[in-house]
């Protein structure tokens, strides 16, 4: 987009750009200066942010001469326009410099028809809108189009762009194909015989498929939630995954897909929450209930849904355990409290436990800290009162 802006500038359209500062001042008066300045705050340019000069400086230049930041603007508005880099909006959104920016560009649209044509008869910001109008979704073949028929608008300066077409072009292959020249080798999986030495730590041993394994990890709700907004419905459980995110997942080469959050969460963890005055907060992902799938994520069919239509594109399911990451109302704490480190009284002399009872289980009470509602200190005890024995001990 510079280099044609650039072209224009230099060749057919130098008239149009020497009366582009009366055309802007013309048309938006005083929202000239608003817009320069938001622009410039949004995307201050380089020797702004290498102190070469100061914003208040660089504005002041920019309205005698605004030819610099037209040429910006126009850079900006085609990325916005280009539905194949949708994916990456956020990196130049438009949206925040407001309607101000969007008269100016419509102005433009006018001035830029108005003037002399480019090659072809086109107008200017005609033949910018070309590429990604004829290919919409797909950046490699907008490329393309550029090299095929460019050529004639370039001149001169086509072979300078060429190589930096081609090896973007080559770049966009290679990461398209499932190995970067044929099939992987064989995968060498490491033992420690192999090695020479025995080990006591019960680790598992490899297998010959790990060595090859590309992992995509996935907040499960968070990601749910974006597939609902790329998908327009509702996407709350494993098995409503699409069938179309998994190819796109096999396309890009992944082989694992590790779910985070998968497990059935506390209650008392979402309720400490919305005590302290987070009423919209969920349980943490790792106070947990018990190692089961989430029950509002469909559960084990759900799981086993997902994890075969994943399997057949090549993908294997990965989750984790940690075995003290459990909710202070866990399965465990009720079933076995056993398994966790306990006294028969408090610890510490100060603490005391006379709060809500935050278990829903009618077999055991649990209590937290005292000092921990007014954040004076951090509940690092909870006690555990059997309701059936009053066994009470502090965890």
């Amino acid at each position: 987009s510079h280099l044609v802006l650039e072209l224009y500038r230099e060749g057919p359209g130098a008239s149009v750009f020497a009366g582009i500062g009366t055309e802007l001042a013309a048309r938006l008066g005083d929202d000239v200066a608003q817009l320069i300045a938001g622009f410039v705050d949004r995307y201050p340019p380089p020797e702004v942010v290498a102190g070469i000069t100061t914003r208040n400086d660089y504005i002041a230049a920019v309205l005698d001469d605004p030819v610099a930041v037209v040429e910006e603007l126009v850079a900006l508005r085609m990325a916005n326009e280009n539905p194949a880099l949708e994916r990456m909006r956020d990196l130049y959104d438009d949206r925040p410099l407001g309607a101000t920016y969007l008269t100016t560009i419509e102005m433009l649209d006018d001035v830029f028809a108005d003037g002399p044509p480019v090659v072809g008869g086109k107008s200017l910001l005609s033949l910018l809108r070309e590429p990604f109008q004829t290919h919409p979704t797909s950046i490699r073949n907008q490329l393309e189009f550029i090299r095929d028929n460019w050529a004639g608008v370039l001149g001169d300066r086509f072979d300078a762009l060429l190589g930096g077409l081609l090896r973007a072009l080559d770049v966009i292959a290679e990461d398209a194909k499932w190995g970067l020249a044929g099939p992987p080798g064989p995968s060498v999986a490491i033992t420690t015989e192999a090695l020479g030495y025995g080990e006591y730590e019960r680790f598992s041993t490899d297998s010959s498929w790990m060595p090859e394994v590309v992992m995509m990890a996935k907040s499960t709700y968070v990601w749910l939630d974006q597939l609902s907004k790329t998908y327009q419905r509702d996407i709350v459980r494993l098995d409503q995954v699409p069938d179309e995110e998994l190819d796109r997942l096999a396309e890009w080469g992944f082989t694992a897909l590790w779910l985070i959050g998968l497990w059935e969460r506390s209650t008392a963890s979402r309720t400490i929450k919305h005590m302290r005055g987070d009423p919209d907060a969920v349980a943490s992902a790792y106070s947990l209930y018990d190692y089961v799938i989430a029950h509002d994520l469909g559960g084990d069919l759900a799981y086993e849904n997902l994890r075969n239509r994943a399997w057949q594109r090549g993908i294997r399911l990965a989750s984790d355990m940690v075995p003290n990451h459990v909710g202070i109302d866990g399965r465990w704490v009720i079933e076995h409290p056993d398994r966790f480190l306990s006294l028969p009284h408090p610890p510490y002399p100060g603490y005391s436990f006379g709060g809500e009872n935050l278990s829903s289980d009618d077999r055991v009470s649990v209590r937290i800290e005292d000092h921990y509602w007014d954040g004076s200190d951090a509940a690092v005890v909870f006690q555990r009162v059997d309701n059936h024995t009053g066994d009470v001990r502090y965890i």
